[in-house]
C-alpha cells in the first residue's frame, strides 16, 4: 500500500490546460428516444458483439427497464428492445456488468416495497425479447447507491467471471457514520450477501479527514486494490482520492492517496465526483472534478472554475496529480462545466462529458452539455441542444462507450422528442 502524499506537478498548472474552442469535431447522430417520463442516468455497456445494454426509468411498470441496443446487420438501424421491467422487485438498475456467459448484473434503488436488490438477467432462448431475473440479495436498508460496480479484470476489459466478489459504494447517509461506505459482494455455497468493507468519516471527527460522501464508483488493479474518489473531506476539506487494499487479516485498510485543494485558490480541483480510470500499465489514475480551476473561485459559473480533469501517477511511494484541463475557461462556460463520465482510448486519449456548459438554449439556460476529449489539451467534440428543442439531447452526465472504429456512445438526462434522453452516437 502506497503512502499518501500531497505532491502536484506544477507544469500541469501551467501548461496543457485549456480546453480547446473552435468548431466541433464530431457528428451527432441520436440512435434512439427514450419514450416519455423514461429519462436514463446509466451509461451504455457495450460487450464483446458490439450489443449496448442500459436502464433506464418509468417504463411500462413505472420503476424503470433494462434495454438492449442493437444493429441486426452491420451498417443497418440501430435496435432498441425492452429486455426487462422491473417492479415491485426494485426501482431502476444503474450501470450493469456482464459475464463471460452473457449474464447481466446489477443493482436497484430502494423501493417503496423494500430495500434495494442486487439481480441477474440471464439470456432467453432465440426468438425471446425478455430475460429471465433471478433476485442475489438485498441491499442494506438505507442504501444510496453510486452508479458504478467492479471486479477483478475490468480495468483490463475482461468480463465478470460471474464467481469472484463485487465491489461498489454507497453514498450518505449510509455507513455508520452516515457519510457513506464501500461494500462487497461475494457468495459462499451459492448465496450472495453483502458486506460492509468501510465507513468514511471514521477518522477526524466531523472534519472527515479519510473523505466523506463517496461520489464515485470504485476501481480494481490487478494486485487487488480498490480506488475511489469523495467528495468531501480530506485534509482540506474539499475531497479525496482514496484506496482500498486487503490487509492480510480478512478486512480492508484505506489511505488517501491525495487532498484536493491541496494548492491556493483549489487550482487542483474540489469536489471530485467521477469514477477513476486506471492505466494498468503504469499505473496511473484519471479522474474528474466538479469544482476548482485555474483562478479564485468564489460562487459556481465563474470561468475556469468548473472542474479539472487530472491524472495520480505513482511516484517513489507517494502519488502525484498533474492538472490536465481546466473547464469554463470561456464565456459562458462554452467549453462546458462539471467534467464527468471520463473513458480512455487505446492511445491514451480521455473522452468524457460535462453535464452542463456548451450551448445555451430555452430550456437549457446553464447550457446543454458537452462531450470533449484530452489529449494534451482538451477539446469540445459535440455541444447539444444544437437542434430545435434540444432534440439532440442535452445534460449527458454518465460514462461513454468506445467502439474499435472511434465512435463515441452516450445517453442524455434530457432532450430529445420527449424531453426524456437520447441515445447517441457521435463519429469523428
Amino acid at each position: 500500500m502506497r503512502l499518501a502524499r500531497a505532491a502536484i506537478l506544477a507544469a500541469g498548472l501551467i501548461a496543457g490546460v485549456a480546453a480547446g474552442s473552435g468548431a466541433d469535431a464530431y457528428t451527432m447522430h441520436v440512435l434512439y428516444t427514450f419514450p416519455d417520463g423514461s429519462p436514463t442516468f446509466s451509461g451504455l455497456l457495450r460487450d464483446a458483439s458490439g450489443t449496448f445494454y442500459g436502464t433506464a426509468q418509468s417504463g411500462r411498470t413505472g420503476y424503470g427497464y433494462v434495454y438492449k441496443m442493437y444493429q441486426p446487420s452491420p451498417g443497418s438501424h440501430w435496435k432498441v428492445l425492452d429486455i426487462h421491467d422491473f417492479g415491485t422487485d426494485g426501482e431502476l438498475g444503474l450501470d450493469l456488468i456482464q459475464d463471460t456467459s452473457g449474464n447481466l448484473y446489477g443493482l436497484t434503488f430502494q423501493s417503496s416495497e423494500g430495500p434495494g436488490r442486487f439481480f441477474e438477467l440471464s439470456p432467453p432462448p432465440p426468438g425471446v425479447n425478455k430475460w429471465t431475473e433471478t433476485l442475489l440479495a438485498f441491499a442494506p436498508q438505507g442504501n444510496s447507491l453510486i452508479r458504478r460496480l467492479t471486479y477483478a479484470g475490468q480495468s483490463e476489459g475482461l468480463a465478470y467471471d460471474g464467481v469472484s466478489p463485487i465491489y461498489g459504494v454507497m453514498g450518505s447517509p449510509s455507513g455508520a457514520h452516515a457519510r457513506g461506505e464501500a461494500f462487497s459482494l461475494a457468495q459462499s455455497g451459492g448465496v450472495w450477501s453483502f458486506a460492509d468493507i468501510y465507513d468514511f468519516c471514521s477518522t477526524g471527527r466531523k472534519f472527515c479527514t479519510d473523505g466523506a460522501d463517496p461520489s464515485g464508483g470504485l476501481t480494481m488493479d490487478q494486485a487487488g486494490n480498490l480506488y475511489g474518489a469523495a467528495r468531501s473531506g480530506g485534509a482540506h476539506h474539499h475531497g479525496v482520492a482514496y484506496e482500498l487494499s486487503p490487509n492480510g487479516l480478512g478486512g480492508w485498510s484505506q489511505s488517501v492517496i491525495y487532498s484536493f485543494c491541496a494548492v491556493h485558490f483549489c487550482l487542483d480541483g474540489e469536489e471530485p465526483g467521477d469514477d477513476l480510470l486506471l492505466d494498468t500499465a503504469s499505473g496511473t489514475l484519471y479522474g474528474a472534478t466538479g469544482r476548482g480551476g485555474v483562478r479564485p473561485c468564489r460562487q459556481h459559473w465563474e470561468r475556469g472554475c468548473e472542474g479539472v480533469v487530472y491524472s495520480l501517477a505513482p511516484d517513489g511511494g507517494g502519488w502525484d496529480l498533474t492538472v490536465l484541463a481546466t473547464f469554463c475557461k470561456r464565456v459562458a462556460c462554452a467549453d462546458g462545466a462539471r467534467p464527468s463520465g471520463l473513458v480512455r482510448d487505446g492511445s491514451g486519449t480521455l473522452f468524457g462529458v460535462t453535464d452542463v456548459g456548451g450551448i445555451i438554449a430555452s430550456n437549457a439556460p446553464w447550457g446543454g452539455g458537452t462531450v470533449f476529449s484530452v489529449t494534451g489539451t482538451a477539446q469540445r467534440l459535440y455541444a447539444f441542444c444544437k437542434q430545435t428543442d434540444c432534440n439532440d439531447g442535452r445534460l449527458p452526465n454518465a460514462r461513454l462507450a468506445l467502439d474499435p472504429s472511434g465512435n463515441i456512445f452516450g445517453t442524455t438526462q434530457n432532450g430529445g422528442t420527449y424531453d426524456s434522453g437520447v441515445v447517441f452516437e457521435l463519429t469523428p
